[in-house]
């Protein structure tokens, strides 16, 4: 899926991230965190599906064959995949160990 990198985009995942305690990642303020913790802190705060909607543009999940899915119903694999594309399109991956 395209990924959003836009302003507006890391305006409103900056405040979901935020409300997560996880900001740091977005600012540069942060220690080297795992993808699984930063998926963990999503979930706890029910705010993982808002965030996916956010960073790719779209309401539901869409596979390479136009398949859509709803977010609550993504493998984790990919959800960490869309989270790790994200981190890189905004340059702080380096924040963000996979795993």
């Amino acid at each position: 899926m395209k990924i959003n990198t836009s302003i507006r985009t890391l305006k409103g995942v900056y405040g979901l991230f935020k409300e997560a305690g996880l900001a740091g990642l977005l600012t540069g303020n942060a220690e080297e965190v795992s993808a699984a913790e930063v998926m963990d802190k999503l979930i706890e705060g029910g705010l993982m599906v808002e965030t996916m909607k956010l960073i790719t543009g779209s309401e539901m999940y869409v596979d390479e064959n136009k398949i859509e899915t709803d977010w609550e119903d993504v493998p984790y694999s990919v959800i960490n995949e869309v989270l790790v594309d994200f981190f890189a399109g905004i340059g702080s991956v380096s924040a963000l160990a996979r795993g």
